[in-house]
């Protein structure tokens, strides 16, 4: 469980740092959207600029609070 919490705590850090925007339109207190594994794909993939910054909030549509409308011509 503590290895859990690091990493949850982990990715929100990294998240908010990412896109503080996203962050807010989350539940903070909602572990799993901070477990859902595209976001592991986007923060390790950085390196390689294999995700444009946009992917991370279609990504995570489905968290949100209040559901927007999804954009289909990411650039």
């Amino acid at each position: 469980m503590k290895n859990r919490d690091e990493i949850i705590n982990t990715i929100k850090l990294l998240l908010y740092k990412e896109n503080t925007s996203v962050f807010k339109k989350l539940n903070f207190d909602d572990d799993e959207v901070f477990l859902e594994p595209l976001l592991f794909a986007y923060f390790n993939s950085k390196s390689y600029n294999s995700y444009p910054k946009e992917a991370l909030e279609e990504m995570l549509q489905g968290y949100f609070i209040k559901k927007e409308e999804i954009n289909p011509f990411i650039q």
